[in-house]
């Protein structure tokens, strides 16, 4: 009789039911007005990963034989669910988020995080809700790379005019509030799904060095 969704003759299927809610378990609002938290109390949350405006701006610095090359690029209103947090936070056994250190207790009743539990029917301390949705705005020094220029009467002496040496960084530094791992994240495959953070591995940061010849 713990389960979170019951089969019932009269309710939708997977109805939302859970007479064992106890004290630092969250809260939902009777959005209404009806006396009863049930599925007529959801609502569309409307938030949407397609920012409301982003762009680039592309720099090339140079000095006598020497050219510096940098990319940023930034996203403004952009908001994903963080799903990852319903793992981390409540309800199983695995690798954790600290944050569960400060969750509810009858001794330190005045936190925002509810209580801890493994399994059992406060699992819908974990249903989707506002408590998940995170701005991942950013502004993201995407690439930069330095070159030199070697130009000299020994090169002409192998046929060549001249060389470029260069090193480069991607995905650099990234400034955001965001508290993933990756501001950028997209964890699922179908349409539907974008815009949720089921932690997948951000965006790599490399490093890379070569040369160019001109003969």
């Amino acid at each position: 009789m713990n389960a979170q969704a019951r089969l019932k003759t009269g309710n939708p299927n997977a109805f939302f039911q859970n007479p064992q809610t106890a004290p630092g378990d969250v809260r939902y609002i009777d959005i209404n007005g009806d006396g009863v938290i049930n599925s007529k109390d959801r609502e569309i949350l409307g938030y949407s990963q397609n920012p409301k405006f982003y762009g680039g701006w592309n720099n090339t610095f140079r000095y006598g034989k020497f050219e510096l090359s940098t990319l940023l690029q930034f996203d403004v209103g952009s908001k994903v669910e963080r799903e990852i947090n319903n793992e981390v936070f409540s309800g199983y056994t695995s690798n954790v988020s600290p944050v569960v250190l400060t969750g509810w207790t009858p001794e330190s009743p005045a936190t925002s995080q509810p209580r801890n539990v493994i399994d059992g029917p406060a699992l819908n301390n974990e249903t989707a809700n506002d408590r998940f949705i995170d701005n991942t705005s950013f502004l993201r020094l995407k690439s930069v790379q330095l070159s030199y220029l070697v130009v000299n009467e020994l090169l002409k002496k192998v046929h060549v005019k001249q060389i470029r040496v260069y090193a480069g960084m991607t995905n650099l530094l990234t400034w955001t509030r965001y508290k993933g791992l990756d501001p950028e994240v997209n964890s699922e495959n179908t349409f539907t799904d974008h815009g949720r953070d089921t932690g997948t591995y951000p965006q790599a940061r490399s490093i890379t060095f070569g040369m160019n010849l001109k003969f």
